[in-house]
């Protein structure tokens, strides 16, 4: 998963709902992680 605010990509991400970057300590919810890399790359 690619982080939407810092860019650093995590390889494992396991079965929670929530992502909580261990590199910037950034944290949200998978789905709109997701949904808002999808969103600022429409932007490009």
């Amino acid at each position: 998963m690619l982080e939407t605010l810092c860019g650093h990509v995590h390889q494992n991400l396991g079965g929670s709902k929530h992502f909580k970057c261990p590199h910037c300590g950034h944290s949200m919810p998978r789905d709109w992680n997701g949904a808002l890399g999808i969103f600022l790359k429409a932007l490009r």
